[in-house]
């Protein structure tokens, strides 16, 4: 099982992922170091980044990737943004990661 999630350093990464996603679904986990939620939540997505591997789970760290964290108005941390085929089918910000999952389970 993969031990974390993928990490996105720079705006072209971001791009990547999405380009190379084709119909699959998106999942951008927008974190921050300080943020305690941020940390106990991702220790629940890498299990189901390893059940799910169609649905590409990646994490942005606020505080050093600005511009993607900008793109999407990321005020509250965690923050989720589900996108299929480059386009954002929704967010949630502070959320359980029971409905982490609903979400997935909805658009995967």
């Amino acid at each position: 099982m993969a031990e974390q999630l993928q990490k996105i350093r720079t705006v072209d990464e971001y791009h990547e992922v999405l380009e190379r996603a084709g119909p699959n679904l998106v999942v951008f986990f927008f974190y921050s170091n300080w943020s305690l939620m941020s940390q106990e939540i991702e220790k629940e997505l890498i299990p189901i980044q390893y059940e799910l591997p169609d649905v590409n789970i990646c994490k942005i760290d606020v505080d050093t990737n600005g511009e993607v964290s900008e793109a999407y108005s990321i005020r509250r941390m965690p923050t989720f943004v589900f996108i299929k085929q480059s386009k954002t089918l929704d967010r949630l910000s502070q959320p359980d990661i029971k409905t982490v999952n609903e979400y997935i389970d909805h658009f995967y």
